[in-house]
């Protein structure tokens, strides 16, 4: 429990077995909420047949006269694995579609606690066109600006694979999603524009950081060019389409769109906008292109030379010592290339050197 009951959450601990956990599961709106598991096995939640369904929800009271300015359910989801696996979709359905929970709290701003107040150390399988995963907004007071420094919500160390798009945002402020793995679907990241009528803001000040990406079918990123939307360090390979596509004309382009610092690895083109006009508005620097048109200041056109390209590898998307990712101390991508083998083993020659004096 936080300190302050008005921002308290309750936290339910889900013990793995061999056999899932059937959902669909919604979470009511006067409650914060956390699900965790925990034990050897990773919980499993999942859904199965006919019947459209969202596995795990926030709950949705704008309907209510009564609740009509209070936000959905603020949610919180650790070491699960979710699972959408319905036969016939009629619309949109998600592994998860939840508003993640932070706090304003001093009590709660600092590592660990922290971190607990998001979603990490996930695995969301969408099959039949259904999507992964939707973060929704988390603004309690609708349009106004937020003035919280510490208020952002985070997807963190999470996996996402599907046939469909993986991830939807809806209008976004501080938002963090950092160090997630997006294998395969149509498109990995679609930004949305709104809401609704009653809760609604613009895309802003969202950050997609270290990041791997491998074989989307059309993009890594499909969005606008929004203020302060931030797209560095990540990797992104076969992308059979487009790998950063800033062509959704449903919101007027406006403030400064980044990417920077990325690999794109093959694919038709690297970044793409829907007007000339556009790329005034995004600043694309000192990304590694291989097999794909450069584009942008200080581009590296060369080889990435990945350690391995499995998935269920430690080393997967790794940069070897000898890739053009290695630029000394700093890195292109989301993971540090291994060490060389000679550096490596003058370290291995002082530890050793170090533990027989001790």
């Amino acid at each position: 429990l936080a300190s302050n009951a008005k921002f308290s959450a309750d936290t339910i601990w889900i013990k793995g077995t061999e056999k899932p956990y059937y959902g669909p599961i919604e979470i009511p709106n006067k409650n914060a909420m956390r699900l965790a598991g925990y034990g050897e096995v990773k919980p499993e939640i999942t859904v199965t047949g006919e019947v459209a369904q969202t596995v795990i929800k926030s709950g949705d009271n704008y309907a209510s006269p009564f609740y009509a300015c209070m936000p959905p359910a603020q949610v919180g989801l650790e070491n699960l694995i979710v699972k959408n696996d319905i036969a016939a979709p009629a619309g949109i359905c998600y592994c998860a579609d939840v508003q993640v929970w932070v706090s304003w709290e001093e009590s709660v701003r600092e590592t660990p606690e922290k971190m607990r107040f998001g979603v990490r150390n996930c695995e969301f399988y969408a099959k039949n066109g259904n999507v992964c995963f939707r973060l929704r907004d988390l603004d309690q007071r609708h349009n106004q600006a937020l003035v919280d420094a510490d208020h952002w919500s985070m997807v963190w160390n999470c996996k996402f694979e599907g046939e469909g798009d993986l991830m939807h945002l809806s209008s976004q402020e501080k938002a963090l999603v950092v160090s997630n793995t997006f294998i395969g679907g149509g498109r990995a990241m679609v930004f949305e524009g709104w809401t609704n009528a009653v809760y609604s803001r613009l895309t802003e000040n969202v950050k997609i950081k270290q990041n791997l990406f491998f074989n989307q079918q059309y993009a890594v990123l499909y969005s606008g060019v929004c203020d302060d939307l931030e797209f560095s360090h990540n990797t992104c390979v076969l992308a059979s389409g487009t790998h950063v596509s800033l062509t959704d004309t449903g919101l007027d382009p406006r403030g400064t769109t980044y990417v920077e610092d990325n690999i794109f690895q093959k694919g038709e083109t690297a970044v793409q906008f829907a007007e000339e006009s556009w790329s005034e508005k995004v600043r694309v620097r000192d990304n590694l292109f291989e097999e794909v048109d450069s584009y942008g200041e200080y581009p590296v056109v060369g080889e990435a030379k990945f350690v391995s390209v499995d998935p269920e590898d430690v080393d997967f998307l790794r940069p070897n010592y000898d890739s053009d990712a290695d630029r000394g101390e700093y890195y292109l991508g989301a993971l540090a290339p291994i060490p060389e083998p000679a550096c490596l083993f003058a370290f291995v020659l002082v530890l050793a050197s170090l533990i027989r004096r001790r």
